[in-house]
């Protein structure tokens, strides 16, 4: 292992786990019901977008406000998983998938991003968001949950992220 190399472990509890364990490898433990919730999450994800991207970022909290906590909600009533998550998971995941579709616009000093490149960006916001919330919170259910969520998000994420585009225009 190198000497700054980070190792993330997701637990349901630390029921089985000495104080001394916990103190020792700095564990915090984040209680899902009572963590400090989506809002915040996304508050502080806002933050780290590109400098080119950072004028969208009114878009990604209308969609965020809009869907998240509602997909959230739909997962766990109503989708099985084949190995259970928990919901900051969840939350990292759909940000991942949108960090990686963002990386192009991180540029260094001196460097320019290709104006075509950020015009396509503002066609695709929507799309790269529902892409986000299908695979990440969506990704890790069964055959039957995959079914399911598509039907919610044909009848759900499209009306949302319509309506928002209507209101931009």
């Amino acid at each position: 292992m190198r000497t700054l190399s980070h190792i993330q472990i997701s637990s349901q509890d630390l029921s089985v786990a000495s104080p001394a364990t916990v103190s020792r490898v700095g564990i915090i433990y984040l209680e899902p019901a009572t963590s400090v919730g989506t809002a915040a999450m996304v508050d502080s994800w806002l933050l780290t977008l590109p400098e080119a991207v950072k004028q969208y970022a009114p878009v990604f909290k209308g969609l965020f406000n809009e869907m998240l906590d509602d997909v959230l909600d739909f997962h766990k009533r109503n989708l099985k998983e084949f190995v259970p998550t928990v919901e900051p998971n969840l939350w990292r995941s759909v940000l991942n998938i949108i960090d990686g579709f963002l990386k192009e616009y991180h540029v260094s000093e001196g460097q320019d991003i290709d104006p075509d490149r950020l015009a396509a960006l503002v066609h695709n916001l929507e799309p790269i968001f529902v892409f986000a919330i299908v695979w990440g919170i969506g990704g890790a259910t069964d055959t039957d949950s995959k079914a399911k969520m598509d039907t919610w998000c044909v009848c759900v994420c499209v009306c949302v992220c319509l309506c928002l585009c209507l209101c931009r225009v």
